[in-house]
């Protein structure tokens, strides 16, 4: 079973589980983990990625924004290490340590302790995404909680040029298969303009299973957190 619905020139795409156990709508509280470990090593800056200013406030202070607009019951922050900054910057919640940068699988890892006995959803956010809305999120949510056996819910959107940008692979069904990380992707994957965002919404009783599951057998030797979708699929 796959629903699609456009935001803000998105698209939602669903992961089915096709189990036995279904999941019926609840207003379960839900958790939010926001990955701020990025180093920035791209923008050519001494500055942590997450503390760059825009309109006057951090990209992290916009995205903290929006996570005080859904009223989470839980928040965790992952930081790298030596981000002094950016801890401050997200006082007061809880932060951990990716103490190696092992890839956004392995970053999402760091947040087991803390939700660990948390039985609601989780949404991955990212530190770098300061446009993300509060509506967005909710839609994602509501779209994971509300169809039958979805354990994953991922924000995709369009782009006429995708490079550098992880691909959807949808089924013959419109099913989403797996996501392709760009360097991983064939020349005819690298043609599909479906492209991820980096934001996930799932059941948190199943996210980090899935992770446990996720190997580093690609060319960066990193945990890819876009492969629960295939480790989803393949349950």
């Amino acid at each position: 079973m796959t629903l699609t619905c456009d935001i803000l020139f998105a698209v939602l795409y669903l992961i089915c589980m096709t189990d036995k156990k279904a999941h019926s709508p609840s207003r379960a509280p839900f958790a939010v983990i926001l990955l701020a470990a990025g180093k920035g090593t791209r923008m050519k800056s001494d500055l942590p990625k997450a503390m760059h200013p825009i309109a006057g406030q951090s990209m992290i202070r916009h995205v903290l924004d929006t996570v005080e607009a859904l009223s989470p019951a839980r928040v965790v922050v992952v930081l790298g290490p030596e981000m002094e900054q950016v801890a401050e910057a997200v006082t007061p919640y809880k932060t951990v340590i990716q103490s190696e940068r092992l890839g956004t699988g392995h970053a999402v890892l760091q947040a087991r302790s803390v939700l660990l006995d948390f039985k609601g959803d989780i949404v991955v956010l990212c530190a770098d995404t300061p446009l993300i809305t509060a509506d967005t999120v909710r839609e994602l949510l509501a779209i994971r909680l509300n169809a039958a056996s979805c354990s994953i819910a991922v924000l995709g959107f369009q782009s006429e040029n995708p490079a550098g940008y992880g691909r959807l692979r949808c089924g013959a069904d419109g099913g989403l298969e797996e996501i392709i990380e760009d360097l991983e992707a064939t020349e005819s994957e690298r043609q599909i303009k479906l492209c991820n965002s980096g934001i996930m919404a799932f059941d948190g009783g199943r996210l980090f299973q899935f992770l446990d599951k996720v190997g580093k057998n690609n060319s960066k030797g990193e945990y890819y957190l876009t492969d629960v979708i295939a480790c989803a699929r393949a349950n």
